[in-house]
């Protein structure tokens, strides 16, 4: 399983930018923010440590939020997950019907010659950047540093991805957000322009933390989809990403059955899977309502636990 930016020490650095709160939960951290009825929220993203748990009980009465979230980078299934799963309850919280981080996922790993990461595609997927390279799409690529320091190339970035945005019908990320994201990566932040015949077809940005390069975000234009310019940038990413030394490509999202409120995801999903790798399906995010007003029940559900004899 790979390493997740979302707990890495820029992505903390663009959260304090954009004036969230930085929680320290022990190892790991969290963040305040407003993201459900403008009600201050505590999040915990992708966190591995159960202590989390506990840090977050503790922090509450500093922050006093409203919710409190939780998402755990831990896979469904097996003894860790059941562990997570009987802490969860013990502490309050609820499976929510929303993620504050993709909830199922799809890895490549990098770790071996790019001839085997190409056979191990789908054949259409690896046909496609061949054909990509035939009919003459060019690539460029920069850091994050290079893309802010070069006059235009954000712009350009930016208008693709978000005009790409709205075709689809998703939700952008603000121009101002992704700035910070850039200024905080800076050359552990990878952005990809694909060109053809002098126009911007594509655009693909990435971000490097620990042993992984995730797939942040992304668009393409009409001429971009017909010549498979987006195919290419992901192939390209993935050489970046083994030039870095890392070990997986994460793809950061694909439609997770449990929430069927993703369908928009579907679509997507397919162009990710001809990539190969391994799905990962993880727990979900969990809810505490007003947990300050859920304090004393939570410390008596503790303190019942830590009474009960393993032999009883």
């Amino acid at each position: 399983m790979s390493d997740d930016y979302r707990q890495c020490k820029a992505y903390q650095n663009q959260a304090i930018t954009r004036k969230e709160g930085l929680v320290p939960l022990g190892s790991e951290v969290g963040y305040t923010l407003r993201i459900v009825l403008l009600l201050k929220t505590l999040v915990a993203p992708r966190v591995k440590d159960l202590a989390v748990l506990e840090k977050m009980e503790e922090q509450m009465v500093k922050v006093r939020p409203g919710l409190m979230i939780v998402a755990p980078k831990i896979e469904a299934g097996g003894s860790e997950a059941e562990a997570w799963d009987k802490q969860l309850k013990l502490f309050g919280y609820t499976p929510a019907g929303f993620g504050v981080a993709p909830t199922k996922t799809l890895e490549v790993s990098l770790g071996e010659p790019e001839d085997d990461i190409l056979a191990q595609m789908a054949s259409r997927t690896r046909y496609n950047i061949r054909l990509a390279e035939r009919r003459g799409v060019s690539i460029n690529i920069y850091s994050g540093q290079e893309e802010l320091a070069t006059p235009g190339l954000f712009d350009e970035f930016y208008t693709v991805y978000h005009e790409n945005c709205q075709r689809v019908k998703i939700a952008s990320e603000s121009k101002e957000n992704l700035r910070y994201l850039l200024e905080a990566f800076q050359d552990d932040a990878i952005l990809i322009h694909a060109h053809f015949e002098n126009e911007t077809c594509a655009v693909g940005s990435l971000i490097v933390a620990g042993d992984s390069i995730t797939y942040y975000v992304n668009g393409s234009t009409e001429v971009g989809r017909k010549n498979f310019a987006p195919n290419l940038v992901i192939w390209e990413g993935m050489k970046a990403g083994k030039q870095k030394g890392c070990l997986w490509f994460d793809f950061d999202g694909i439609f997770d059955e449990r929430y069927p409120g993703q369908k928009e995801w579907e679509g997507f999903t397919r162009f990710k899977k001809g990539f190969g790798g391994v799905e990962r399906t993880y727990l979900g995010s969990y809810t505490k309502w007003f947990p300050l007003l859920k304090r004393r029940k939570t410390a008596k559900a503790l303190l019942a636990a830590q009474q009960v004899s393993p032999s009883s």
